[in-house]
């Protein structure tokens, strides 16, 4: 728990590529666990759209 917290804080600091490493070895050793995928996937996607809207740690889901 302590290892995701601290990506999370990381993540919320909008220091992304940091946080996409940090949960991307979360997803390893728990693969399937929901929230550290959800990040995994929102890491990259940030990373893949560098031209996203200005940094906000606010997440909006859009679907179950």
């Amino acid at each position: 728990m302590q290892h995701y917290t601290s990506a999370l804080k990381i993540y919320c600091e909008g220091n992304i590529a940091e946080a996409a490493q940090q949960f991307g070895k979360l997803s390893q050793r728990w693969p399937n666990d929901g929230p550290t995928q959800f990040f995994v996937a929102t890491c990259r996607r940030r990373l893949d759209e560098p031209n996203m809207a200005p940094w906000d740690a606010t997440i909006t889901i859009d679907r179950k």
